[in-house]
């Protein structure tokens, strides 16, 4: 059995408050217009009377024929609730108003039709008050969740990339140990500069670039120690004031990934890697020496990485792929901002 309560919805303080300030200003209208033609005793009754219908009309519409066939997601509902609550108000204003004016009243079908349209125009002005008032609410709601949404899938997004590379660099310190000690603990202090920047920055969206290069400087340093000269990086800036623009958190270490993940180097055919910095952007561009096997071919990590750009700042990273591999960034100078 459907529970109809849970649909049905009530007005609040500033509902109230709207409801009466229409009144207020429609008396300086209505006054006039019943007891310069009646009694005061049945003026004021017809008045009291078409402000009480009109009202509970307007609010049984509101809050509680809408909310419920909305709920039914058929677009005839809502429009044959509204004609059917027209009808009803109709019969109540005409009945009631024979009553106090002793005056009888038609009921044929033209009248009848006229007594809808009039009822939509008596009703019209408080019900488009009261609606725009829910549209703006539920539409401040929406964007209420879509951060709500945004925050937590960006959260999900960082999560999926810090650990990646644990797991092999553990298995380079343990050779560094037997081998070279001193070596071992510049690996350690460089792998412990990583996970600092991880925990620091754990839940912060954006970074500096100066930041994020500082730690691509100790990821390329973890790099070098796992395969030699078989990759090498080359950095160019040329434009200092850049690294104070923000980009995702850790987004350098994603595309280094990415591109050790899908490309085979050597010491004797090394794989180089640019990282050109300019005033707007980030271009990473490698050359393509494609692995014969791919662990991983889903490229999940740049669909993530643009992922958080649209969610960050409503811009995408831009790839290309002719003779180079190129992923360019944009720098970000403002995030997107949600309204709450």
């Amino acid at each position: 059995m459907i529970n109809f309560k849970q649909y049905i919805q009530r007005p609040n303080q500033s509902d109230w408050i709207i409801i009466a300030t229409y009144w207020i200003f429609s008396l300086f209208f209505l006054i006039p217009a019943y007891f310069i033609t009646e009694t005061f005793t049945v003026a004021l009754t017809a008045l009291l009377y078409n402000i009480i219908i009109d009202t509970v009309f307007v609010l049984i519409l509101i809050y509680i024929i809408l909310p419920l066939s909305l709920k039914n997601k058929k677009l005839w509902m809502p429009v044959l609730s509204v004609i059917f609550l027209l009808f009803f108000s109709m019969i109540f204003y005409r009945f009631g108003y024979g009553l106090i004016l002793h005056k009888p009243q038609s009921w044929n079908f033209l009248d009848i039709i006229g007594g809808v349209i009039s009822q939509a125009q008596s009703l019209g002005i408080l019900l488009s008050v009261l609606a725009m008032k829910k549209f703006y609410a539920s539409q401040q709601s929406i964007l209420s969740l879509e951060k709500a949404n945004a925050e937590s899938n960006l959260k999900v997004l960082s999560n999926q990339i810090a650990p990646h590379f644990l797991f092999n660099n553990l298995n380079v310190l343990q050779s560094l140990i037997d081998i070279d000690t001193i070596q071992a603990k510049e690996f350690v202090k460089h792998l412990s500069a990583i996970y600092r920047y991880l925990i620091r920055h754990k839940d912060e969206e954006v970074v500096t670039l100066n930041e994020e290069m500082t730690f691509a400087a100790d990821y390329i340093y973890l790099l070098n120690q796992r395969f030699g000269n078989a990759y090498v990086f080359k950095t160019e800036i040329t434009d200092q004031n850049a690294l104070k623009k923000l980009v995702p958190s850790c987004c350098l270490q994603i595309l280094l990934e990415n591109i050790i993940k899908h490309n085979q180097g050597n010491e004797q055919n090394p794989l180089v890697t640019s990282i050109l910095i300019t005033e707007n952007k980030i271009e990473i561009k490698n050359a393509i020496q494609e692995k014969m096997f791919h662990n991983d071919i889903s490229g999940t990590g740049l669909e993530n990485l643009n992922e958080r750009y649209l969610l960050l700042s409503n811009q995408s990273i831009a790839i290309s792929k002719n003779d180079n591999f190129t992923v360019t960034l944009p720098l970000i100078n403002q995030l997107k901002s949600f309204k709450s």
